[in-house]
């Protein structure tokens, strides 16, 4: 990611549901890792939010945000 201006990190929204081929399918996300940031999470109606930044600290240029997913 690149920041033209400080921030204090971004948002990740990943859908819980999602049609594939005809088929509705729901995703279940049993675990989350951000490597050296902070972060939060929560569901926001059908998305699942990942917040990664601290509200203390800004950032600015290139940031490598690294990311676990389990399903």
């Amino acid at each position: 990611m690149h920041f033209f201006e400080e921030r204090h990190g971004i948002f990740r929204n990943i859908p819980l549901v999602s049609d594939i081929n005809g088929d509705r399918v729901t995703r279940i996300i049993s675990d989350v890792k951000v490597d050296e940031y902070k972060f939060s999470t929560s569901k926001d109606w059908d998305q699942y939010v990942i917040k990664i930044g601290d509200k203390d600290k800004f950032v600015n240029g290139d940031q490598v945000y690294h990311l676990a997913i389990a399903f």
